[in-house]
């Protein structure tokens, strides 16, 4: 019922995600969304759910601007030109400056402009998120601020920790491609989650 309410509140606000309305300063204080059934279990399942809406990677820029985002042109242009084989850097925005990086893939032969590839994954870091309003969730029920004991108890043992002074990093990789992926990095102080990453770019 929570995800129906959300869907509910959200509608008046989705044609003006631009203008920062009195509604987009209220959501800032809904309840956190819960897990969509659709979200995965495993990290393998390579879904990530951003607000109500489920992605599984690679998906389209509308997935992903389904969720409320829209991609910061200023940052990299709809129109820039993506190599065959290459990635690019993007960044997606919602309407209280918050942001998430993404991966546009393109597993094409031909070079094609950023907003035709499709999106091979996303990493958000908690500073990303600090204006509220934004929640992303990766399988299992994965979010800011979990433990390591929540994590590894999701995934299993990590394929490759690294311990730093600032932060923990832990990383899974599929078997049959380096570019699917998963990194769950720990504060090194409070030892809770504070950067997620998900790859899958479908090769």
């Amino acid at each position: 019922q929570t995800v129906e309410n959300m869907l509910d509140e959200d509608a008046d606000t989705t044609d003006s995600r631009d203008d920062v309305t009195e509604t987009d300063d209220k959501e800032t204080t809904k309840e956190p969304v819960t897990a969509n059934e659709d979200l995965g279990d495993s990290w393998k399942s390579y879904t990530v759910q951003i607000n109500d809406k489920v992605m599984t990677f690679p998906c389209t820029k509308a997935d992903v601007e389904a969720a409320g985002l829209s991609m910061d042109t200023e940052y990299t242009a709809e129109n820039y030109m993506v190599n065959a084989n290459e990635y690019e850097l993007v960044y997606f925005m919602d309407a209280n400056d918050n942001e998430i990086m993404a991966y546009a893939i393109n597993n094409t032969d031909t070079a094609m402009e950023v907003k035709d590839c499709l999106i091979g994954g996303v990493s958000v870091d908690d500073y990303d998120l600090e204006n509220g309003g934004l929640t992303v969730i990766f399988p299992g029920g994965i979010q800011m601020g979990a433990s390591k004991a929540a994590v590894t108890g999701a995934y299993g043992e990590a394929d490759d920790t690294y311990d730093g002074d600032s932060r923990s990093m832990y990383s899974w990789y599929s078997d049959d491609s380096y570019y699917k992926s998963c990194e769950i990095d720990f504060d090194a102080e409070s030892g809770l989650v504070c950067t997620m990453t998900m790859q899958n770019f479908g090769q």
